[in-house]
This record gives C-alpha cells, sequence and structure tokens, in this order.
C-alpha cells in the first residue's frame, strides 16, 4: 500500500490518501481522458468530456454497481441514456471522511 500527500484533497480532514491496488476508488479520483476531475468539499465531481460520454456513462454505471463501504456516488444523467456527471463522496467506516 502506498500512501501519498496530496495538497488537491484539501477538502478532506486529511491529506493523507491510503491507494491500494485496483481499488476503484483510486481510479476514479485519478481520472481519465473521459472525464475531468474537481475536488469539491466533501468529495469530488467527475465530469464526462461531451465527446466521451458514452465511455464516461460505463464508468458510471461500474461505480453505481461497485459503490459500497469505501464511497458513494450520485451520477447526473444528460437527459437520455448517458451520465454527463457523478459526484463521488468517499466513506471512511461508514461515514464521510
Amino acid at each position: 500500500m502506498t500512501v501519498l500527500k496530496s495538497p488537491s484533497l484539501t477538502p478532506f480532514k486529511t491529506d493523507v490518501v491510503l491507494l491500494g491496488m485496483g481499488r476503484l476508488l483510486d481510479r476514479l479520483i485519478q481520472g481519465s481522458p473521459a472525464y475531468e476531475v474537481k475536488a469539491e468539499n466533501d468529495g469530488f465531481s467527475l465530469v464526462g468530456k461531451p465527446d466521451r460520454l458514452d465511455e464516461f456513462s460505463d464508468l458510471v454505471h461500474e461505480a453505481v454497481d461497485h459503490a459500497s463501504e469505501d464511497f458513494v456516488v450520485f451520477p447526473t444523467s444528460d437527459g437520455g441514456h448517458r451520465y454527463s456527471r457523478m459526484f463521488v463522496v468517499p466513506l471512511d467506516n461508514g461515514t464521510i471522511r
């Protein structure tokens, strides 16, 4: 397990994030070419890029299916069958970090 200090994660009570191998939460907040990550007070907004909403929507479905004691998600539809935004709230033992 790697310990990473990041000033971009200042909305949380700590600036230390534990990164485990392959955890979905870690992948979500690292970003991808399909979306941008914006730090918020209690989590992160993931904003899908307009030309990659199908790829972003697949990721949203995966996050919804695998949300657990590590995080919860609140997706926003683009009005069709795709998603344009997702708010991710990391949890620590079932409570907001």
